[in-house]
């Protein structure tokens, strides 16, 4: 009955809604390869209700997440999160999602499209030219879609007159104006008949004296294209070999990012297996050897798969003893706490470095820190902030907006995160580039508790948040999502979103945060509604407590700097929250 009501005009507008049903339809059938194609059916067909294409994108990219079609996926929960309200709580589900395949995303295209590149280099000159031509017309294609949008209906041979609206409303052509066809029709007929053929050059006695001849191809692809056509529409694939060596370079780092990132973002150890072996058969001599193996031996350890996780902690030992990555394997805990202060220490002189005017040379002790503790060191969000910091003092503001832009997509929810944005308004406003004064660290701190607990103000009527510090050893995702369907139980029209913080803590316990709120009372609303559900949210012995978004950028200020912000600020609390 659906696939009825679909083919009829009079149902056109509902088509996205109709499609839509016959898609969750195949979805209980467990036909996800039939329901995707009615969600793509869905987004095209014309809506009225963009709740229609928010479900629609939203189940695309969990089809897609779940085939691990990592790409499409990221542009779906994009797309969703657009598309989605303010107060739907699944616009911070997509939003997640769509971060955490950024740059997943963007290192398997890099992949994708250099593979093409070098392929096409290794073409004959005549392969070339008709991939070119293949090129354009599929660019041509496009184009023509793109302007012509009723031609998509015209497959089943009859352009409807609500087609015709459709392309008026978009463009001036006398021939989508129904009465002015009408009318053209008319006037042909009266003056040539109504026994013409449809046919190219009708008017000519010799058919073939005409420029198109009759059943000859009219599309640029049957002519030949020149030679700086060709080079135009090829003009990205590698010309010699250093271009060559140049692209497979490309691939080598974004082989390596996506092994990583599917280890450390998505917990996906297969695909991280898969990736780091395909990288290491790849790329036998990579700079990045040590640290596929070091991943590999995590990953397969994580599959329970003890024999090739010593495999390669074996090759490691062998080849790198000296190394971090050695250290680490051999004992986890003992040596992260070490590093941990080796790191905070080497962090502090390349500041104190950059202080004194030194941004070049602090630059480059950025770029030793990967190599000395790891791509994935405790803070490689602060040392990427102030990676920004040096190229604002060695480039300028443009080069700096541009790097302080990247630590706020790679960064999200992070201190760092939230100071990379705070300085990039202040230049937005033509801020002078040296100064950022709510931001830059090193400025002159309290040393005595109660200095600390001073910069703390209230202000019931502002934006407020909630904090949840959590037991050492929390899943911080689980937690996540517990909040989450919290929120979604008791608090579904608030919109509110659930982020993991990073703070310093000595404790090292996870942080979540819960935001926004209008005001004090709505955050302590929230925090009593906690209490007195508990059963229903995260389980342990975590500390929930209210804070004003000003006064929770003032705790990230002080435990950026080792200050024990959390526990000034818990002082504060017991005195005006409390009482």
């Amino acid at each position: 009955q659906l696939l009825k009501m679909s083919k009829d005009d009079k149902n056109s507008e509902y088509g996205g809604q109709i499609y839509l049903t016959l898609a969750q339809i195949a979805l209980k059938n467990n036909q996800k390869a039939q329901a995707m194609d009615y969600l793509q059916k869905s987004l095209d067909a014309p809506t009225r209700n963009p709740a229609t294409k928010a479900e629609a994108y939203l189940t695309l990219a969990r089809l897609d997440y779940e085939a691990e079609n990592f790409v499409l996926a990221k542009n779906y929960y994009d797309s969703a999160a657009t598309t989605l309200p303010k107060d739907d709580v699944r616009k911070a589900e997509a939003e997640r999602y769509a971060a955490n395949l950024l740059e997943i995303a963007k290192n398997i295209d890099i992949i994708n499209l250099k593979d093409s590149l070098i392929r096409v280099a290794a073409m004959s000159d005549r392969e070339k030219s008709d991939l070119a031509k293949r090129l354009k017309k599929e660019r041509n294609d496009k184009l023509y879609a793109a302007k012509n949008p009723s031609v998509k209906n015209v497959a089943g041979g009859k352009l409807t007159d609500s087609d015709l609206a459709e392309a008026t409303k978009q463009s001036k052509f006398f021939g989508y104006n129904v009465d002015q066809v009408k009318r053209g029709k008319k006037e042909f007929e009266k003056k040539w008949g109504t026994d013409r053929r449809l046919e190219d050059n009708w008017r000519r006695s010799n058919k073939r004296s005409g420029g198109d001849i009759a059943g000859q191809k009219d599309d640029a692809t049957s002519n030949e294209m020149s030679e700086k056509e060709v080079n135009e529409i090829l003009k990205d694939v590698p010309k010699t070999s250093s271009d060559i060596s140049a692209a497979k370079a490309d691939i080598d780092e974004a082989m390596f990012q996506l092994g990583t990132l599917y280890h450390d973002k998505l917990k996906n150890d297969k695909k991280a297996v898969a990736t780091l072996e395909d990288h290491l058969a790849r790329f036998p001599k990579t700079k990045h050897e040590l640290e596929d193996w070091y991943y590999l031996s995590l990953a397969y350890a994580d599959l329970k798969n003890a024999v090739k996780s010593k495999d390669y902690f074996d090759k490691i030992q062998a080849k790198y003893p000296e190394t971090n990555y050695a250290r680490i394997l051999k004992d986890p805990e003992s040596l992260k706490k070490k590093d941990e202060v080796t790191v905070e220490s080497y962090y502090a002189e390349t500041y104190a470095i950059f202080k004194t005017d030194k941004a070049k040379e602090a630059q480059d002790r950025i770029t030793q820190a990967e190599t000395r503790f790891g791509i994935n060191n405790p803070l490689k969000a602060k040392f990427a902030l102030l990676n920004a910091m040096c190229v604002g003092r060695l480039k300028g503001r443009d080069a700096y907006i541009a790097s302080l832009k990247d630590v706020i997509a790679k960064f999200a929810d992070t201190p760092e995160e939230k100071r990379a944005q705070e300085i990039l308004r202040v230049l937005e406003f033509g801020g002078p580039i040296t100064e950022s004064p709510k931001t830059t660290e090193g400025s002159t701190a309290a040393t005595t508790e109660e200095d600390l607990v001073a910069k703390y103000q209230q202000g019931d009527d502002k934006l407020h948040y909630v904090l949840v510090i959590l037991p050492k050893n929390t899943d911080l995702e689980e937690a996540k999502a517990v909040a989450a369907d919290f929120n979604s139980n008791f608090h579904r029209t608030e919109g509110l979103v659930v982020s993991s913080v990073v703070f310093n803590t000595e404790s090292e316990s996870p942080v979540l945060s819960v935001r926004k709120f209008k005001d004090k009372a709505l955050a302590l609303t929230y925090t009593t509604g906690v209490e007195k559900n508990k059963q229903d949210f995260i389980k342990g012995n975590y500390e929930i407590f209210a804070v004003s978004q000003d006064n929770y950028r003032e705790i990230l200020r002080q435990e950026s700097q080792g200050k024990g912000g959390v526990a000034a600020y818990k002082k504060f609390y017991e005195k005006y929250y409390r009482q």
